[in-house]
């Protein structure tokens, strides 16, 4: 089995966060793992993906909502007629 994989991420390399000492020290604990892939990211991409993550959340919230409003519309049309 191969050895454990590291992935940074570049734009964390452009901060002043220092991602190769942090690297080094995560592959010097975890290298040992075999068929890991270890990806090293700062807080900035955490915030960003959760931030994704709920804007595509709301976007289902509300398709959700638009289909129900949908079904009531066409449920009372048809009653009425």
């Amino acid at each position: 089995m191969a050895a454990a994989e590291f992935v940074s991420c570049p734009s964390c390399g452009r901060t002043l966060f220092d991602l190769q000492e942090v690297t080094e020290s995560i592959r010097t604990r975890t290298g040992h793992l075999p068929g890991q892939l270890l990806h090293v990211s700062s807080l900035i991409i955490i915030i960003i993906i959760i931030i994704m993550m709920m804007m595509m959340m709301m976007m289902i919230i509300i398709m959700i909502i638009m289909i129900i409003i949908i079904i009531i519309i066409i449920t009372k049309s048809l009653s009425c007629s």
